[in-house]
């Protein structure tokens, strides 16, 4: 239940890039509107994309000046003053009572052009290392809200908070993990096939492969796959009788989650966030490439409590993956302790605890003018 008056605000929200930044804005737009209030979402090529039909937005250009040639990094720099001068007359023309940014290059503009106008800002970091612009911009604003406790930079004179990751309700709606009897079948959810294609085409294959019969028979996997990696795994695991589904994307993915004996993840913040939510035992592959290895951190929030179990990608072998697994299918009282450690660690209360700080901002305003 939310703190903030119930006076209507107009509240802009800056994200774009990757789904981590744009998901938790969209997560918070949409229930800013439920409870009333007005919102803009300023994104990017890429975030306008991701964004429903029934969330307002506008879209700036944003790119990197620090990837590329000199010459690509000079035009980079164009659209970013470019974006800045369209932020300040959209927010000169109307004023919101706070802009909240989710990192990345998009958000750059928004934040420097509230500081210029002496509009309240506040940034959130999803990742467990707060990410590079995020350092940056995070001086220009009155707060950092973080996902994860840990996160122990120094931001000078700008307060750190942790608020948690916000997830889409129906990942906070899923019930405690129950495990099945041995009888039942062993549902397998693979996520975070987009990074990493040897990865998650072969050696998880090859892993559930070597796995003993009587395990392999009881197995249920669903996978998310590359479209030019499903028909070539699809008759690896017909081959070796391993009852799976491969599907390309997944739009029901608490669903899977919720019916889910084990998870097979990459750590992006997002997909730590829901599976805490989700409270299910799950291992965490983290992405080897990621900038300031961000994801093994994500990881390292479940894992260091033994909500998980965390594998390094450089020294995976199919033949370690397949025993930890094997462990895991066996052992449903390890299961059920890495799925309750994994939802102790869940801030189901994270979008409460965001739309109430940057609301209590307006409300602030509001009692001065009165």
């Amino acid at each position: 239940m939310s703190l903030s008056t119930k006076k209507p605000q107009y509240i802009c929200l800056a994200a774009g890039g990757t789904g981590g930044h744009v998901m938790p804005a969209i997560c918070i737009a949409e229930r800013l509107l439920a409870d009333g209030h007005q919102i803009l979402l300023l994104t990017d090529k890429r975030g306008a994309k991701l964004i429903p039909a029934h969330l307002p937005y506008k879209r700036l250009a944003s790119a990197s000046p620090f990837a590329g040639s000199v010459v690509r990094r000079i035009g980079a720099m164009i659209q970013l003053a470019g974006g800045l001068m369209s932020c300040l007359i959209t927010l000169a023309g109307r004023r919101p009572a706070v802009i909240l940014g989710f990192g990345g290059y998009p958000a750059a503009a928004p934040i420097f052009a509230a500081w210029c106008l002496n509009i309240p800002a506040v940034m959130h970091e999803q990742n467990a290392v707060i990410g590079r612009t995020n350092l940056m911009l995070a001086r220009f604003t009155k707060a950092l809200l973080t996902s994860w406790p840990e996160n122990k930079e120094s931001l000078g004179q700008t307060p750190v908070l942790c608020t948690g990751l916000p997830v889409r309700e129906r990942f906070t709606a899923i019930k405690p993990y129950k495990p099945r009897t041995a009888a039942s079948p062993f549902q397998l959810a693979i996520f975070g096939g987009s990074l990493g294609a040897a990865l998650f085409a072969e050696i998880i294959p090859a892993a559930l492969a070597q796995l003993p019969a009587s395990l392999r028979r009881r197995l249920k996997v669903t996978q998310q796959v590359r479209e030019e990696q499903k028909e070539k795994l699809d008759a690896y695991y017909q081959a070796h009788e391993i009852n799976a589904e491969t599907r390309i994307f997944f739009d029901d993915v608490d669903a899977v989650m919720a019916h889910s004996d084990l998870i097979i993840s990459r750590a992006g913040a997002s997909s730590v966030a829901e599976i805490a939510c989700a409270g299910r035992p799950a291992i965490f592959i983290p992405f080897a490439k990621a900038m300031d290895n961000h994801q093994e951190a994500n990881a390292q929030e479940l894992c260091a409590h033994k909500g998980g179990l965390l594998l390094q990608e450089a020294d995976l072998k199919a033949s370690k993956l397949s025993q930890h697994i094997a462990e895991l299918i066996e052992n449903k009282s390890l299961r059920l302790e890495m799925a309750q450690n994994a939802r102790c660690r869940a801030k189901k209360d994270a979008a409460t605890m965001i739309t109430d700080h940057i609301l209590s901002y307006g409300d602030a305003q509001n009692k001065e003018a009165a």
